[in-house]
């Protein structure tokens, strides 16, 4: 078990660790990597979240492992993330930005890097259509990557039929981006447990801010949470979304964001499967 420390991370408030100790092995399967030296869209600035950044924030949790996710504001470039992993090296993985056209030649290069999937926006305009979701499973699965989804509660439940049959494995990250208010039993939520039961579904808890109504402590979140967790512990993934781009003034603190997930997993076997045993089966096992 280890114990956080006492130190300032950017982009999250407070400064204390958590009150909960994370087992050796700990991951944050969630968290953005900007770095100046690599540049971003126009009109997209943000935070300066490298990888020194990230360093103190793990300091801070006591997590020793981290999953970089690529974010649209680098328009496609996977640069930023390839060279913290670089820097980072067997203690991260990556979820990479990838189109149908990425040659083979830097998928491999990208493997040998690190990456272990790749991130499709289903909740954006101009999503990719039926055929082109399968295409991309399809040619994931030859090496092992999973697909990460960015998902609206609607588009899931719409999708339901075509992600139960994608032969790779996926990943739906914020809660599935289920809809507030949590604490009334969102429908989705049926639709995530089915998948999960599928067995080749993993659901990051992560993104809180993006899925709760804003009360102290996100405690609207706690039934849910605690209903899927309790139906598949063994495909629950942790993340703080760490710089959390979407969150306009005062930063969550990660401590807290961590504590969060004795209050959901109380049991301490429940949440090593998830900091722990979940994502290294997921992302170190290939």
């Amino acid at each position: 078990m280890s114990k956080g420390e006492s130190v300032c991370a950017p982009y999250s408030s407070g400064s204390e660790p958590p009150k909960t100790a994370a087992p050796a092995g700990a991951t944050d399967c969630h968290v953005h990597i900007f770095d100046r030296r690599f540049p971003r869209v126009a009109g997209r600035d943000g935070p300066e979240s490298d990888v020194a950044a990230l360093l103190r924030l793990r300091r801070r949790l006591g997590v020793s492992r981290t999953v970089l996710v690529y974010p649209s504001s680098y328009g496609g470039d996977n640069r930023a993330m390839l060279d913290a992993l670089e820097q980072l090296g067997d203690t991260a993985r990556g979820v990479a930005h990838i189109t149908l056209q990425t040659p083979e030649a830097e998928l491999d290069r990208m493997n040998s890097a690190g990456v272990r999937g790749a991130r499709l926006y289903l909740a954006r305009d101009n999503p990719p259509d039926v055929d082109d979701i399968r295409a991309y499973a399809y040619r994931l699965a030859s090496r092992g990557w999973h697909l990460e989804f960015v998902v609206r509660e609607r588009q899931l439940m719409d999708a339901e039929a075509v992600l139960m049959a994608l032969p790779c494995k996926i990943v739906l990250c914020h809660f599935a981006h289920l809809a507030r208010p949590l604490s009334m039993r969102p429908p989705g939520a049926d639709a995530v447990k089915r998948l999960l039961d599928r067995g080749h579904t993993y659901l990051k808890l992560s993104g809180v801010y993006t899925v709760s109504d804003g009360a102290t402590a996100y405690v609207d979140l706690d039934p849910v949470a605690q209903e899927l967790i309790a139906a598949a512990p063994q495909r629950m993934l942790w993340g703080t979304d760490w710089p959390h781009t979407t969150v306009r003034g005062t930063r969550p603190d990660g401590a807290e964001l961590f504590d969060m997930l004795a209050r959901w997993a109380p049991d301490h076997t429940a949440r090593e499967r998830i900091l722990v045993d979940n994502p290294t089966a997921l992302y170190w096992a290939a």
